[in-house]
């Protein structure tokens, strides 16, 4: 419940959204909360972890208990309360002003939609980013469609830029649709995996609990890193340091789609059976271990989020890829996950495709 957050969502959940405003929107109380929607996203980015405006913690959710219950914006909401909310023709992202708030007219009511009925967000969603026309052509428009397709449905996104696709800045930050569940999520069951973010919470007390927790719901716990210039360009505490826009909109790719699912908790669930009792499980439990008790030794849990990232940015190095003289067996190891990516498991219960043989890691 950051207050900043919740003063800058406030509009856009009570003038898209409907809902009834906070008693006091400067000191936030979980009898409204409970009545808001739950923020959520499809993973068209294939990233590793969630957004970090939204906390150190994010939860996978079971498609079983939501379906297409899912209310839809073509735009990131917030942001354009932001940048479009006082009747604006064009919004600011950074010093650049590359919002098309026309886009998203209010005379259609500005309407949201769901996941079986996204017709009539489509065109706002291309003409959101129409103003960036300049740097990739007349045709950017289709283009973006094209590109959305293919993020969708490929696991090329993140590759070797030789390999890759290049993505431009604001396809990398805000290329999505909104989704929020309009359903209440069944718990424990409706969650399928707990995503705990590196850079905070591993090594810490905080992250000791996360693993008890997830032990007792049965959920696996995987550790992910989002690289600065992965996503986010800009700092995600409003009061802290940013990283601005690039001047160009282009951008190169980053591997971010590794999670590494925590050795601690796997053979304590179900979806730990058959992947725990292995040499290469063992050898990269090792390693972990050891990251963990040099980091709670060594990198004070009391830092903020930008003191914290550098070191930590070392430290996910070290624990994936290791170094000349101690490589790190993590990558080759039953830990290292992806997100499901379309066609590669049979079950939509899988949490993870394991990096090193394409194998599956779902409940039994």
């Amino acid at each position: 419940m950051d207050v900043a957050n919740n003063i800058f969502t406030e509009a856009s959940e009570t003038a898209y959204f409907h809902y009834p405003p906070f008693r006091n929107v400067s000191a936030p109380d979980i009898d409204t909360a409970v009545d808001r929607p739950t923020y959520a996203a499809l993973n068209m980015f294939r990233i590793s972890g969630g957004n970090p405006q939204c906390g150190p913690v994010a939860a996978v959710f079971s498609r079983k208990y939501i379906g297409s219950q899912v209310v839809t914006s073509p735009l990131d909401t917030g942001l354009f309360v932001g940048e479009c909310g006082k009747g604006q023709e064009v919004g600011n992202l950074g010093e650049c002003r590359c919002i098309k708030c026309t886009a998203w007219p209010e005379s259609g009511g500005r309407r949201l939609g769901t996941v079986g009925q996204l017709n009539h967000l489509l065109l706002p969603f291309v003409s959101y980013y129409n103003a960036t026309e300049a740097v990739v052509g007349r045709d950017y428009p289709a283009y973006n469609l094209a590109r959305l397709a293919t993020r969708l449905l490929s696991r090329q996104t993140y590759k070797p830029s030789s390999a890759g696709m290049t993505l431009t800045f604001l396809e990398n930050t805000l290329g999505y649709f909104e989704m929020n569940p309009a359903v209440t999520i069944a718990y424990p069951a409706g969650i399928q995996m707990i995503i705990g973010m590196f850079d905070r919470l591993f090594g810490t007390p905080q992250g000791d609990a996360l693993r008890s927790w997830c032990i007792a719901q049965g959920w696996p716990l995987a550790w992910a890193h989002n690289p600065i210039d992965s996503t986010f360009h800009t700092g995600p505490d409003p009061t802290g340091a940013s990283f601005p826009p690039l001047a160009d909109f282009s951008h190169g790719n980053e591997a971010a789609n590794i999670r590494l699912l925590d050795p601690a908790v796997l053979p304590k669930i179900p979806e730990g059976h058959n992947n725990t009792d292995t040499p290469a499980f063992l050898a990269a439990a090792g390693v972990f271990a050891a990251r963990w008790a040099f980091i709670a030794a060594n990198i004070s849990g009391t830092l903020n989020a930008t003191e914290r990232r550098g070191p930590m940015n070392a430290q996910w190095e070290l624990l994936v890829a290791g170094t000349r003289t101690q490589p790190s067996t993590i990558r080759a190891s039953v830990l290292a996950v992806e997100p499901v990516f379309y066609g590669a498991c049979a079950d939509s219960g899988c949490v993870g495709v394991r990096v090193a043989d394409g194998h599956c890691i779902c409940r039994m």
